[in-house]
């Protein structure tokens, strides 16, 4: 036993001996990080009137398409080229629509609560409208006037990052509402 404690205290001996030789006063490199800050522009939420599952489907859908999008200086958002044709294969499922005042069913119905939103969060922060249509009825999640709704093909919500940064586009649902904000990122 006393020949394993004089063995141990001569290998830790040797190893702290060795480690000092090799290490002395240097100091390990840590990458520096670059923070970065969001900043909000601007929001909008919209309360969610009809919760069918297939309508929170089709939000939830275009909300993912478009989360995270970013725009550069100059660029145009387009509704319709984000999430695409409303079609089955796309994710999109049949829900209540709106069509010359009267309701109706469609593939997609639903996603124009989203380009509502997002619209009104555009609004607020001066970004230039390049495309915008209101329903052909007042819609019950948005004030008269503050609705866009989007038609693939036909009628879509655009407009353009008239800022002199990136900017980056996020769309969720949480509580039953949809909400949307466009934020500038900075690395600091």
């Amino acid at each position: 036993m006393k020949k394993y404690i004089l063995f141990m205290i001569v290998l830790l001996c040797s190893c702290t001996a060795a480690h000092e030789k090799g290490n002395k006063h240097q100091t390990p490199d840590i990458p520096q990080r670059k923070i970065t800050i969001e900043t909000t522009l601007c929001n909008a939420a919209t309360n969610i009137i009809d919760n069918g599952e297939n309508r929170i489907n089709n939000i939830m859908v275009a909300c993912q398409k478009i989360s995270g999008m970013k725009l550069s200086p100059g660029e145009e958002f387009s509704f319709n080229n984000i999430t695409g044709r409303k079609t089955a294969n796309n994710g999109y499922k049949s829900a209540p629509v709106l069509v010359d005042g009267e309701k109706s069913y469609g593939i997609g119905g639903g996603v124009c609560q989203v380009s509502t939103t997002i619209y009104m969060a555009a609004m607020s922060g001066g970004f230039e409208i390049t495309e915008h249509h209101n329903h052909s009825e007042s819609v019950a999640y948005a004030p008269n006037g503050m609705d866009a709704t989007v038609v693939y093909g036909v009628k879509d919500f655009c407009f353009i990052n008239n800022t002199d940064d990136d900017i980056y586009i996020y769309a969720w649902v949480e509580n039953e509402q949809v909400l949307a904000k466009i934020v500038l990122k900075e690395k600091k």
